[in-house]
């Protein structure tokens, strides 16, 4: 079974009387733009996805002032949980979850050039989406999305590939 909230106003004319529909709750969703995540991407990064999805619904509501800001804290949650599952040399678990250590500090710690590139980019457009003044204004929300989703494509390719080097290097 479904609820919903319906708010009504009553409408009086010369003519006639009505009751209109100002707003409904939950919000109709169905044109949402969600994106598919795989079974891995779930279980080894479910904070990532939770406010990925969250901030997808925040854009799907109207909250576009907000649901930039939500994309670029997803984004922050997939390269420290990244990090933890795959640390490169010299970085540890304090280092990571301590407060002080800035996204972009994280960022320059992956070694994959490409997950970095874009982790940058999206991270820049995030930023400009907090801000009052944008210094990428040719990039909006919808650029996030996009580079998320070629970002999420070369995470997945990589913890491949890092399995791919354990068996290789499994002593034989």
């Amino acid at each position: 079974m479904k609820i919903s909230i319906h708010f009504m106003s009553y409408i009086r004319t010369h003519e006639s009387e009505w009751l209109s529909t100002n707003d409904v709750l939950p919000k109709d969703n169905s044109n949402s733009k969600e994106l598919f995540f795989s079974p891995e991407m779930v279980e080894k990064f479910p904070e990532f996805v939770n406010i990925y999805n969250q901030s997808q619904r925040a854009q799907d509501d109207g909250l576009n002032q907000i649901a930039g800001m939500g994309f670029r804290k997803a984004l922050e949650f997939l390269v420290t949980d990244f990090l933890l599952s795959y640390p490169p040399d010299g970085v540890d678990e304090e280092w990571l979850k301590d407060p002080k250590t800035s996204l972009s500090n994280k960022i320059e710690k992956l070694e994959n050039q490409r997950i970095k590139k874009i982790s940058k980019a999206i991270s820049f457009i995030g930023n400009d989406e907090t801000h009052y003044t944008r210094r990428h204004p040719e990039h909006d929300v919808e650029s996030i999305k996009t580079f998320i989703k070629a970002l999420l494509s070369d995470v997945e390719n990589e913890m491949t590939l890092l399995e791919v080097e354990k068996l290789l290097n499994k002593p034989k």
